[in-house]
């Protein structure tokens, strides 16, 4: 039978740390912009004026359609690159994190 070696904890617990504080700038972002946003969507879809409506129930409709994880990839692997592309940014710049936030948010 295997048994874990808790030795090995101690000298990883700063990188334990840095992830336990990325994790948590990503879920207070992702739970303030998601309460935001889908409290607009919700106004949006119950307005009198068809185009609005028409945009939040397509974009409620497209989102519902596609899986998280698929989000996800495009939003680490894709738009980043895109992103540094289009704005010009040096590759130095790491946007991975905003890319992480701006997923979790939007879906």
């Amino acid at each position: 039978m295997y048994e874990f070696d808790w030795s090995s904890i101690v000298p990883s617990l700063p990188y334990l740390l840095d992830g336990l504080v990325i994790t948590l700038k990503i879920t207070v972002t992702a739970v303030v912009i998601g309460i935001l946003w889908g409290t607009m969507l919700a106004v949006m879809r119950l307005s009198s004026f068809a185009p609005v409506a028409w945009f939040a129930k397509a974009y409620v409709n497209v989102f519902r359609s596609i899986p998280l994880v698929m989000v996800l990839l495009w939003f680490y692997l894709i738009v980043p690159g895109f992103l540094q592309n289009v704005l010009g940014l040096s590759p130095k710049n790491d946007i991975r994190l905003i890319s992480a936030m701006v997923a979790f948010s939007m879906f």
